[in-house]
């Protein structure tokens, strides 16, 4: 197994306070005491209400729970392996076989020089925050990169979300350490067929998506409210 170079930069940044609502919304509280909405939330709100009604189907359920299991144990190992921490007889044996095709090699090829894993980051400027993945090289280049598991191959139209919640950490990691993320990348295990997929972007690419999707969000979450307050009334 390769063992990675670990640069980690020595900030004083707090792992931040998070509370998850009964819909699934997650906030995180700043340093400041702001209660600030998670980049997940925001960027997935619009398509809030079609995935509550999909969830509604009991095969949609064990499909997305079985995604959901999928795509945490790819990242555990993923995270570990980066931090030099990966015991392949303790991981879960499909998930293993899974990171060992071509996954494994992407990682060992073009990744090294990690700065950050699963850190807290928040921007005062966008009046978000979230967990980023990694912080490291790619191809010699500073990238936020982001690890998922896909059942089948993904087309970049998909997965519009995906690239305008890694290119928000960039944003965040620039505002709160001075250093410029140069790409966004998403390195996606997929189940059938058997490969690894990688998506490189130009983060700015999207900043102008995600401040539409924030005022959406919070303008939506405004008419919530005041329906609320008639309600009560």
């Amino acid at each position: 197994m390769k063992t990675f170079t670990h640069n980690f930069l020595k900030l004083d940044l707090p792992e931040l306070t998070s509370s998850t609502l009964d819909d699934g919304s997650r906030f995180y509280k700043s340093p400041s005491g702001q209660w600030l909405p998670s980049v997940t939330t925001v960027v997935n709100h619009e398509k809030k209400e079609f995935f509550k009604a999909w969830r509604l189907d009991p095969n949609n359920q064990a499909k997305g729970l079985r995604a959901q299991n999928r795509g945490t144990q790819i990242h555990g190992i993923a995270e570990r392996y980066v931090l030099n921490m990966l015991d392949p007889s303790t991981e879960h044996p499909e998930a293993m076989k899974l990171f060992e095709t071509g996954f494994r090699q992407e990682l060992d090829k073009h990744v090294d020089n990690v700065r950050a894993s699963e850190t807290t980051l928040w921007s005062d400027l966008l009046g978000l925050a979230g967990r980023v993945d990694l912080i490291a090289d790619y191809r010699k280049k500073r990238s936020v990169i982001d690890f998922k598991g896909a059942t089948q191959p993904l087309r970049e139209e998909w997965i519009e979300t995906y690239f305008m919640q890694i290119s928000t950490y960039a944003v965040m990691w620039e505002e709160r350490t001075g250093e410029t993320i140069e790409q966004v990348v998403i390195i996606a295990a997929v189940e059938d067929p058997q490969i690894t997929q990688v998506f490189v972007k130009e983060p700015g690419n999207y900043l102008d998506r995600i401040l539409e999707v924030k005022a959406k969000y919070l303008a939506d979450t405004v008419k919530s409210i005041q329906q609320q307050q008639k309600e009560v009334k």
